[in-house]
């Protein structure tokens, strides 16, 4: 309609104009109808106007301050959401008026012409004309009328459009379309430019998702100087003449003597003779379970920790065991890209209490019968009756009080973190985060290839592996940032099976762990994870998790520590003898240390009786420590002296050895607070502390000067061959330095010799 010169001129002289306004004016959007808000703008014609429709249930306000802020007041008492936008003036407002003249004047010197393609109009809300377009007063207008984007969007859609593209600098005006037409399968809103995203792959991305939907992209104009080429036809034909791969067992076990486990992941079942034991076997493989293949970490397929829930859950429910007490992951379960694994679930006997130990194993398939099996999960059950919780809070959706959140990078954002999803487990639908506590809800829904199948499970892995997806946007540091796998599992209850749909609330509840309660679409209660903990892994872990050859032999050895600048000084505090007051003065205070140092001496006494002071000491101090809610950003660091060996000569105390087996069971239930700090007679924990803190150890020793840390190393890679000779000696012979000690270490306390 315009050259590109006159509309530079048209532009220009808008921008120019509004901005030399007076300052004053506020726009705010507010949750309300058109409807709603015209009887309040009566007798306000001057003062404030509807800036713009931009959905059936949103408008923004536009116009002088104290107008605009009674009437949003008057919604936010009925419990809508208002938000103020970050705005230089009210445009779209009756304060536009001292402009109009000028611009008017500007806008006649200009020359329009006829649209070759139908255009809406943001002014009417309808397809115009070109007589329209030419009249100054449509631009006067446009100026000072509100912006109706839904109507607009409403005509397009009804004369029959279904694709729209956004070409601003964001995706707002696509999500804004999606809420006004319903989007769904035959409608789509695509943008073209997304902010903080590369603008190539973004528009390239944007332009095939057109192409895929039936519009006509012109790529030889993208794409100057490439050529088509035929694709092969065969992989991509429709139809298909072979079967399905399926997880069904091949054969009744029942003519093996067993049972049949009816799970999807596990084939058979037994009760071991003369007790109250019982064994469910299954073999997994990408080929018969093809969904496994898209849950992947560090580019291995590795079972999801919640297919490890799935079947203990189902272990349990064969054993009248309905709740999972606990469950900890202990090694990743490793699926070949070829091949398959064989999963042994074991159920232990009931104790008085009811309790029943569970353990998950596997061994590769093309394994030998005497390759050790490797123990990637072990649990409680227990027999407990259902509490009838059901989740009422969960029955308003989405929830109230809390703002969506853009998922659309979700997924992305979790791969560059080393976890890749693929379609089966790409699940979150949509997210919000309440506006006044750390909680996250998600929608999310099982693939429709998946769906079919939830039936056969308590609750579908992928499904549950999903409603975990969202834990990052809760905007906490221990749950952001690197791979995160979940490592426990505690209080897990299924209240029903066979959920394609879930509505999920993620409640923080320490540094690292969060609450889960999931319902489905109505919001009945389908479960619930009293804790689950999250562990950071890197690639060595999910390496050293496959399956396989477990021959080579390792011992810890203590390594030299990387030494590393910590930047800043951390404010340090030192306990004394009588360490109980001074620890109550440390929490009173305003400002709390950074680092608590604790010296750990030894009495001098009788050892056992050093042993149970050291012990009880620690345990009185580290009890006190933890519960201490000033300390939560505080380390502790014990130091101690000659509690462990690290090279030979060196005999470890038996009291501080003691306190550091007490202390490394404390630090697997709160990571990273705890720090034990060996020194030798030398050393001064002042002074080493620095290089202590930067290599971010959980166990340091210093010897001569220098950071030792405890690291598991390969000290032989088989054994030839260790026999008794005739005189009663052994003969050891293979192997490689040190092997000789290691193999008579193991007979002298196996035989007595």
């Amino acid at each position: 309609m315009l050259s590109l010169a006159d509309a530079a001129k048209l532009v220009a002289a808008r921008g120019r104009l509004m901005q030399a306004l007076p300052a004053g004016g506020v726009m705010v959007s507010v949750q309300a109808t058109e409807a709603e808000v015209l009887p309040l703008l009566a007798g306000r014609d001057d003062q404030v106007g509807v800036g713009a429709v931009n959905g059936p249930t949103s408008v923004v306000l536009s116009g002088a301050e104290a107008a605009v802020e009674e009437i949003a007041e008057h919604f936010r008492e009925l419990g809508r959401k208002t938000k103020r936008l970050s705005v230089s003036h009210a445009f779209h407002s009756p304060l536009m008026a001292p402009m109009l003249d000028e611009f008017r004047a500007v806008v006649a010197g200009l020359s329009f012409t006829a649209s070759d393609i139908p255009v809406a109009s943001t002014v009417t809300g309808e397809l115009t004309t070109a007589s329209v377009w030419a009249d100054p007063d449509y631009w006067v207008e446009h100026v000072k009328a509100g912006v109706r984007f839904a109507d607009a969007v409403t005509a397009v859609h009804t004369s029959g459009v279904v694709t729209f593209v956004e070409i601003g600098p964001d995706a707002i005006l696509t999500a804004l379309t999606g809420q006004i037409v319903n989007a769904d399968d035959e409608v789509a809103a695509v943008p073209l430019v997304r902010r903080d995203r590369d603008a190539a792959v973004t528009f390239t991305a944007g332009l095939g998702s057109l192409w895929a939907r039936g519009v006509t992209v012109d790529f030889s104009a993208l794409l100057a100087g490439g050529r088509r080429v035929d694709l092969p036809t065969y992989a991509f034909q429709h139809q298909r003449y072979w079967l399905e791969a399926t997880a069904q067992v091949p054969a009744d076990p029942t003519g093996l003597g067993l049972h049949a486990a009816e799970h999807p992941l596990l084939a058979a079942a037994m009760t071991l003779a003369g007790a109250d034991e019982h064994v469910l076997t299954g073999r997994l493989s990408v080929a018969t379970h093809p969904w496994l293949a898209d849950h992947q970490v560090m580019d291995t397929i590795v079972l999801p920790g919640t297919a490890h829930v799935e079947l203990a859950l189902h272990a349990g429910h064969r054993v009248g065991c309905d709740t999972l007490d606990e469950l900890t992951l202990q090694a990743p379960l490793v699926l070949p890209a070829s091949g398959a694994v064989h999963v042994q679930i074991t159920v232990g006997e009931a104790d008085v209490q009811g309790r029943r130990q569970l353990h998950i194993y596997s061994r590769p398939e093309d394994a030998s019968t005497d390759t050790p099996t490797t123990l990637h999960a072990a649990g409680i059950l227990l027999r407990e009756a259902p509490d009838g919780t059901t989740a009422t809070e969960l029955a308003a959706w989405p929830p109230t009080g809390a703002e969506e959140v853009d998922v659309s990078a979700l997924y992305q954002e979790l791969s560059a973190a080393g976890l890749t999803y693929g379609p089966a487990f790409q699940l979150v639908r949509r997210a919000w985060r309440a506006t006044d506590s750390d909680q996250v809800f998600a929608e999310v829904a099982l693939s429709q290839q998946n769906a079919g199948d939830a039936d056969q499970f308590g609750l579908h892995p992928a499904l549950m592996d999903a409603a975990l997806h969202s834990i990052g946007l809760a905007g906490r540091s221990a749950l952001t940032g690197g791979a995160q796998l979940p490592f426990a599992f505690v209080g897990v209850r299924l209240h029903a099976t066979g959920a394609t749909v879930l509505r999920v609330r993620i409640t923080p509840a320490d540094s690292d762990s969060v609450r889960l309660d999931l319902a489905d679409s109505t919001g009945a209660l389908v479960g619930t994870v009293d804790s689950l903990i999250l562990r950071t892994v890197d690639r060595d872990q999910i390496s050293g998790g496959t399956t396989g050859s477990r021959d080579a032999l390792y011992q810890v050895e203590w390594v030299v520590g990387p030494v590393q600048e910590r930047a800043g000084s951390p404010q340090v505090a030192v306990l004394g003898a009588d360490w109980q007051p001074e620890l109550a003065n440390i929490c009173a205070a305003v400002v709390v240390p950074d680092v608590l140092l604790a010296p750990v001496e030894p009495t001098g006494g009788d050892l056992a009786d050093d042993a149970r002071h050291l012990v009880h000491r620690t345990l009185g101090l580290v009890q006190e420590f933890l519960a201490a809610e000033q300390l939560a950003a505080t380390r502790l660091v014990l130091v101690t002296r000659g509690a462990v060996a690290t090279g030979t000569g060196e005999i470890p105390h038996p009291g501080q050895a003691a306190l550091w087996g007490l202390v490394r069971s404390a630090q697997a239930e709160h990571p990273d607070r705890l720090v034990l700090l060996d020194l030798d007679d030398s050393a001064d924990a002042g002074l080493v502390l620095p290089a202590v803190l930067a290599c971010g150890e959980p166990e340091v020793a210093v010897r001569a000067g220098r950071v030792f840390v405890p690291r598991l190393v390969r000290v032989v890679e088989s054994v030839e061959g260790a026999a008794w000779a005739a005189d009663g000696a052994v003969l050891v012979t293979g192997g490689t330095s040190g092997l000789g000690a290691l193999v008579a270490r193991h007979l002298v306390v196996a035989h007595g010799v």
